[in-house]
């Protein structure tokens, strides 16, 4: 631990603040696979020394399968949550370490139990954090060399896995800051995507992320202000006049604008008026928040955010915005509107980069429908091999996308969901230099057996990678419904083989149940 973070610690642990809620959701304490369970263990078996304050149970036998003499946080007040890998071998701790200190610790299987991995990048992170929150401090309008006071916050979190073996952490500070004249709470952020390293069996930074913009607040509701939209003529069922009206003097502001079956939302003031936030909701799940300001004696499109609900439409790494209980969003981009037309949405790319770095897929919607999906040389030195085109009718309009590479690099899983009731994966590989579609293993199905003899249809099917488990194994996730009155919902996971000279050689599927 490095000095400055010992430092804050101390600090934290002075300040008095209202407990964090436990985690009330059980099922994420157990394990993808079902095989494992997070227990907070009874304070009276604790202080008996009969059990550890927490430990993970292998739920078939009952055995716990962690180690017993760590101490990680208070067991009078456990607030421990975990986050599993998606192949159930590895996890996250999150615990309190501090008053206003929470922690994550890295736990990986090393055949039979689960042990303690080594961290490598915590005060990268920090530092990083320190940057930003050393330019939030300017921001505020405060001195540069503004000493730190209380400490508000000052947590290390994990924020989701990507793959078995990488998952993205952030780390979030905040400081009363300034001088005995002016002080402020100063705000600081660092994300970055952490892989486990085979070579130092340690978890390393692979590299940091960006940092969603901050969210404009809500106008309160006891504000001087309301806002209308009513419909402009014409054929279009979406081009609204937007009519901001001062209560009490009567005093209104109007604009033109489409908006998609939402309301406006009045969002704190600039230049004596409310912003305005447009949210519009595409198909395949893609979403747009659109921010205006009074400025130039006009309400104009100052900020425009993209966002989506699906991982794969996104960036790698893309934050996570949460915008209530229950409800959050991958943010695709977001920029500042400049020249044009506000209602003007430009086609975005995503890219997937195979893990030797000479490859990567690029997923091209324009403006908002998966249009291309093509293989490049990471370098361009090559023509990129299209393998995906929905101007030659390869796909339905809301396809969605996912490249899961193959960890030689030599090949990778491409999911593509053609609607909303079906989605597929396909092989493609690499041979005598040319990227070609390959020959996938006939999943079993046995465990719905039953379903299929009865000559149920299927209502959704869904096949989708999630990771390999080495050069010859694809692990999917089969997720889908078949209909009637006696309809089967069902969620399993298939292992998918081929031998030594990429040739199918079978598959073995095993159910998880359905919630």
């Amino acid at each position: 631990m490095n000095p400055s973070r010992l430092v804050r610690l101390l600090l934290c642990q002075l300040c008095l603040v209202p407990s964090l809620q436990a985690d009330d959701d059980e099922s994420a304490h157990v394990s993808p696979d079902g095989r494992f369970r997070f227990e907070a263990f009874s304070v009276e078996d604790y202080d008996a020394g009969k059990r550890p304050a927490f430990g993970i149970i292998e739920v078939s036998t009952g055995k716990l399968v962690s180690d017993p003499n760590e101490e990680l946080g208070d067991p009078s007040r456990p607030e421990e949550t975990i986050s599993w890998a998606p192949d159930s071998l590895a996890y996250a701790l999150t615990s309190r370490v501090g008053t206003r200190h929470l922690d994550t610790f890295l736990y990986r299987w090393d055949g039979t139990s689960f042990v303690r991995a080594p961290w490598e990048g915590d005060g990268t992170l920090e530092s990083a954090a320190d940057r930003v929150m050393d330019q939030d401090i300017i921001a505020l309008g405060l001195p540069a060399e503004s000493t730190l006071g209380q400490c508000i916050r000052g947590d290390d979190l994990v924020e989701r896995w990507i793959s078995p073996s990488r998952l993205i952490l952030t780390c979030i500070l905040e400081y009363s800051a300034g001088t005995e004249e002016r002080s402020a709470i100063a705000r600081g952020e660092s994300r970055a995507i952490v892989t486990w390293d085979e070579a130092s069996q340690s978890y390393q930074i692979e590299r940091e992320l960006d940092i969603a913009p901050p969210r404009v607040a809500d106008l309160g509701e006891d504000a001087p202000f309301e806002v209308t939209q009513s419909d402009l003529p014409g054929d279009d069922p979406t081009a609204k006049t937007i009519v901001v009206r001062h209560r009490k003097s009567g005093e209104t502001k109007s604009f033109e604008a489409e908006n998609w079956m939402t309301s406006p939302y009045l969002r704190v003031e600039a230049n004596d008026w409310p912003q305005i936030e447009l949210v519009s909701r595409g198909p395949a799940d893609f979403v747009w928040h659109r921010l205006y300001r009074f400025m130039d004696g006009a309400y104009r499109c100052y900020r425009i955010e993209e966002f989506t609900r699906h991982a794969s439409q996104a960036p790698e790494g893309a934050p996570v915005i949460e915008f209530g209980p229950d409800y959050s969003l991958y943010l695709i981009r977001s920029r500042l509107f400049r020249d044009g037309d506000p209602k003007t949405f430009e086609s975005f790319q995503t890219e997937s980069l195979s893990p030797d770095g000479k490859w990567k897929t690029v997923a091209t919607f324009t403006p908002q429908y998966l249009q291309r999906v093509e293989v490049v040389d990471a370098k361009g030195a090559t023509e990129a091999h299209v393998i995906y085109d929905f101007d030659n009718g390869d796909g339905w309009v809301d396809a969605i996308c996912e490249t899961v590479w193959r960890p030689d690099s030599a090949a990778f899983a491409f999911y593509l969901q053609e609607g909303p009731r079906v989605s597929s994966t396909l092989l493609y590989h690499r041979s005598d230099r040319v990227w070609s579609e390959a020959a996938m293993p006939e999943i079993d199905y046995s465990f719905l057996q039953p379903a299929i003899d009865s000559g149920a249809t299927w209502g959704h099917q869904h096949e989708r990678p999630l990771w390999w488990r080495n050069d010859g194994e694809l692990m999917l996730e089969l997720s889908g419904f078949f209909k009637g009155e006696d309809g089967i919902d069902y969620l399993a996971h298939s292992l998918l083989r081929w031998d030594e000279k990429g040739e199918p050689a079978g598959s073995e599927s095993f159910s998880l149940g359905r919630d």
